[in-house]
């Protein structure tokens, strides 16, 4: 995974993807419709867990579809 974590704890963790001074600065989010498997809602991707949070449970495709000038 490209924004995963390696090993290390804390301050002192160890990412699959380079930073200066070890700030990682970028977050993955995810946004998704329903699906199967999935309610819809925003998901970010807590790479210390490796696991995905879903602060919002709504689908929100069309507002971010507006947001990014219209793409699908």
């Amino acid at each position: 995974m490209a924004q995963g974590a390696t090993g290390g704890r804390g301050s002192r963790r160890l990412r699959t993807v380079p930073s200066a001074g070890a700030l990682y600065p970028l977050e993955l989010f995810w946004v998704s419709g329903l699906t199967d498997s999935l309610e819809p809602g925003i998901r970010r991707y807590l790479p210390d867990a490796h696991a995905l949070e879903c602060p919002t449970r709504r689908d929100n495709r069309q507002a971010l579809a507006k947001a990014a000038l219209g793409q699908a």
